[in-house]
């Protein structure tokens, strides 16, 4: 077994963790949709790591181009940007003007992961594998910019938003890391990727943690 198949598996089996402890704590009456949004997220991380390894032991390496573990990263990242847009932004955003710093600031998260696109899609890689990067890159985007906006923006009544700000903050280091990720792959950067996987197996371990302990001061 080799070292990118374990190192697929842990990372497997720390977002399964998480998935299963958000089951465990959302998925009955009366819960939150958000969080059941968010661990569909980290379930959809699972398949995508399930999928690496399994690929990797059946044919040797992962394709470079459009498969199932890219899906399962566009999947994860857009219930990442529903959770946010979906349930919480109309809450904490009615576009009034004392607003407006933080739309403009947030966009520095999407920016930041734009400049890495714009480097993968410059790389000597095949167009289609550019191509996929850039397209997982660009979910990942929407997502950071409304993890950014709502770890800085004004709290609302019951501290719906202040008391997830910890999940959003873990949130947006995990798009900084599936960034990460994709482009010191495509650049062949095996031995830094190692340290990013590491910090990304903790990421998906603690973030329903997290967010279930911000989400138990929204009972009034």
């Amino acid at each position: 077994m080799t070292l990118t198949v374990i190192i697929n598996l842990v990372v497997c089996v720390c977002a399964l963790a998480g998935f299963i402890m958000g089951v465990h704590a959302y998925f009955k009456p009366k819960q939150p949709l958000y969080s059941q949004m968010v661990t569909i997220a980290l379930g959809c991380a699972a398949l995508g790591r399930l999928y690496n390894a399994a690929v990797i032991i059946c044919d040797g390496e992962i394709p470079r181009t459009f498969n199932t573990g890219v899906l399962a990263t566009i999947g994860c990242f857009m219930f990442f940007f529903s959770a946010n847009y979906g349930q919480m932004d109309s809450l904490c955003d009615m576009e009034d003007k004392k607003n407006r710093k933080f739309r403009w600031v947030a966009l520095l998260a999407p920016m930041i992961l734009l400049v890495s696109a714009v480097f993968i899609l410059f790389s000597h890689n095949t167009l289609i594998y550019r191509v996929t990067c850039a397209v997982e890159i660009l979910f990942i985007m929407l997502a950071s910019y409304y993890n950014l906006k709502h770890l800085m923006i004004h709290d609302v009544e019951f501290g719906i938003i202040g008391s997830i700000r910890g999940y959003n903050l873990i949130a947006l280091l995990l798009e900084l890391l599936y960034t990460a990720e994709i482009a010191f792959d495509a650049f062949d950067l095996i031995t830094v990727k190692s340290i990013v996987y590491v910090f990304m197996s903790i990421c998906l371990l603690i973030i329903i943690p997290i967010l279930k302990r911000g989400g138990k001061k929204w009972k009034v």
